[in-house]
């Protein structure tokens, strides 16, 4: 198997494909290079895709609408006065109707395309009886 990228170990960041293969928490037929090679892909898939998807409509949903799109003007217009000092992400997800519009994309819009659990906690859900 492949590579071994640590990262910063403060920020939790590591990926270790090379232990897989000593590693006895799986079983044979799950450290194969295959499956090794497809469970990688799906991460990368989960984090690329999904937030490339929803910034797409994002972007669509605020230049396609006149009044959104000028009412989000506004607010940054008043939170970034002066090009030179872009907020940052803190100070972004403080702003109520960035976030709502954010909620709203990604409630319309299908981030995972497969087919998701519906779980009841509450109580056992019966079909037909």
């Amino acid at each position: 198997m492949g590579f071994r990228y640590t990262g910063n170990h403060e920020q939790g960041v590591s990926y270790d494909y090379l232990g897989i293969g000593s590693s006895n928490a799986l079983p044979i037929q799950e450290k194969t290079v295959e499956r090794v090679a497809v469970e990688a892909h799906m991460i990368k898939g989960a984090g690329f895709e999904t937030t490339g998807n929803i910034l797409t409509h994002l972007t669509y949903n605020v230049l396609a609408d006149k009044m959104v799109h000028e009412r989000l003007m506004k607010v940054f217009g008043e939170v970034i006065p002066d090009s030179d000092f872009m907020p940052n992400c803190t100070q972004l997800e403080k702003l109520p109707y960035l976030t709502a519009m954010i909620k709203e994309t990604l409630r319309r819009n299908v981030g995972v395309h497969s087919r998701l659990p519906r779980v009841n906690h509450i109580q056992a859900m019966h079909y037909k009886n």
